[in-house]
């Protein structure tokens, strides 16, 4: 019999030998549930029967109760989960830029570890476009990097279908490291019958098309639409639940020592804040998700400490018994093993950064337990929230609408944002700086248009800002894109670049692409 208890990780059983050890590295399975916010799953206190079969996983294992996403969108979240780097370190953070070539990889690391690894996919932002292949010996993604035309993204059953195929096809005995993102639960919602009509009415042909998220703060969806969608939403993840389930059961039938990590990239919003959807805001229904780990040699209980995504891989890792980069997370493999509580370097914050930048959004989030800062670098506004007391983040505790107010709290925690951030460009030569972003300079000013004298260290933001700087006396001019990777050249007369280089170039989206991506609320 093991005891659950929620403080800071611990737990206590009366069986003194603990869960099963493997006698080998274990199986690694991770499930990513694209756009699964925490508080829809029975685990989590969801009073609606959405997830029975997770439910029971996160009971017999480890259930971080406080897991936080790094972004609200897909494509820079995967790819801190599988490197361990924050988005502005692995540079993903646009559908215009790919993972650094220099950022670690869990598959890579695993493989030279004695793993065969497998991945199967559903959206163009965890496909090859973007280097999520890097490492994996077999990476199925449907042929998404060519567009799927108007066909939905494929199934939950079709992703599991595909994993035991190629599980059982290799008769391996080597361990296993296995990646699956399902798409089911994202925008939009129409599970397979018999689980469309489980909390609702069957959805009647192609009733609506998502629009964006500013479209809805504008015009904001009926409050019977908004409950049907909500209702459809908690369908998928009963559909998604239930075929994990089976492929769980066949799974551990043939390879019983395995690891399981449920976890998901992002959640969703349903007019918390006036709209309807995600990657614009770092609130908690975008930012809370799972984090499940069950499986051979996991302890049952609950970690109640906030944790963050970017602590993923170096924790796989750890379970595997292989050597990875920490980076900004934290291992917490055994953690996972013993209960015991990570060592953490000195000033660290688990989970303490988010950040978007999608389409006319600038937004950063800075968490200091227990509370949470976001600076909305559009229009330099601060908002302040203590979660101890208010753990949705409803309250504002800055009165002003403009600047810090009276919050000396939030002036420290801006402070300490940027300068943990850094000031990764310094002015050679005296002159004018302009950017279609914002700059933050010393005493965390933020202006779009700077007289730089030399020495001046600066930031811009978003990532990929177009910079121009104009020489002192107007006869020398350059504009570029800031992004790490189309930086100036080493030898340029008025900037340096005194930062890590970690972006590639993604190639452009096809047509068929953006279709695709419109379809699912993405683009415009």
């Amino acid at each position: 019999m093991v005891l659950l208890v929620g403080c800071g990780g611990t737990a206590e059983s009366a069986d003194s030998s603990g869960p099963p050890r493997a006698t080998r590295q274990p199986d690694i399975v991770l499930l990513s549930i694209d756009t699964l916010r925490a508080d829809h799953l029975g685990a989590y206190g969801y009073e609606r029967d959405t997830s029975p079969f997770v439910d029971q996983l996160a009971a017999n294992g480890t259930r971080f109760a406080d897991a936080w996403a790094p972004s609200p969108w897909t494509l820079p979240s995967h790819a801190t989960m599988l490197s361990g780097l924050l988005p502005f370190q692995h540079g993903a953070i646009e559908e215009q830029f790919a993972i650094g070539e220099d950022a670690p990889m869990l598959a890579e690391h695993l493989g030279i570890g004695g793993y065969r690894t497998g991945a199967v996919v559903t959206a163009l932002y965890t496909s090859r476009k973007f280097g999520f292949e890097r490492g994996f010996d077999f990476y199925h993604d449907f042929g998404v990097v060519k567009g799927w035309g108007k066909r939905r993204a494929p199934r939950a059953q079709e992703v599991f279908e595909q994993a035991l195929t190629w599980g059982q096809k290799i008769r391996t005995e080597k361990p296993v490291f296995l990646f699956l993102h399902v798409y089911d639960v994202h925008w939009p919602y129409a599970a397979p019958s018999p689980w469309d009509e489980k909390f609702d009415r069957v959805s009647r042909g192609n009733e609506m098309r998502y629009k964006n998220y500013k479209h809805y703060i504008d015009n904001p969806p009926s409050s019977d639409l908004m409950e049907h969608q909500v209702n459809q939403y908690d369908e998928e993840i009963a559909y998604v639940d239930d075929a994990f389930a089976q492929f769980h059961a066949t799974w551990t039938a043939i390879r019983p020592e395995t690891v399981f990590v449920i976890v998901s990239d992002h959640g969703e919003e349903f007019l918390e804040r006036g709209s309807w959807g995600h990657a614009h805001t770092l609130y908690p229904e975008q930012l809370q998700v799972p984090w499940i780990v069950s499986g051979i040699g996991i302890r049952k209980q609950i970690i109640d400490e906030r944790v963050g995504l970017e602590d993923l891989a170096s924790t796989l890792a750890s379970l595997a018994n292989v050597t990875f980069p920490v980076g900004d997370g934290v291992n917490r493999g055994d953690q996972l093993r013993t209960g015991s509580s990570p060592s953490l370097p000195e000033g660290h914050v688990p989970g303490r950064f988010a950040s978007t930048s999608r389409h006319e959004t600038l937004l950063h989030r800075w968490h200091k337990p227990t509370w949470d800062l976001h600076h909305d670098l559009s229009n330099h506004r601060f908002s302040l929230f203590d979660l101890e007391n208010d753990p949705k983040s409803r309250n504002n505790r800055i009165d002003e609408s403009r600047g810090f107010g009276r919050s000396k709290r939030a002036r420290r925690m801006s402070e300490d944002m940027y300068a943990w951030l850094g000031q990764p460009w310094a002015v050679a030569q005296a002159g004018s700086l302009l950017t279609d972003g914002v700059f933050v300079t010393y005493g965390n000013r933020q202006e779009s248009r700077i007289v730089a004298p030399e020495g001046l260290r600066f930031a811009v933001y978003p990532l990929d800002a177009s910079v121009t700087w104009i020489s002192e006396d107007g006869s020398k001019r350059d504009t570029f894109r800031a992004h790490a990777g189309n930086t100036p050249a080493p030898d340029h007369p008025g900037l340096r670049w005194l930062g890590a280089e970690l972006a590639n170039q993604a190639s452009e989206l096809t047509e068929e692409q953006r279709e695709q991506l419109r379809a699912l609320g993405y683009i415009n």
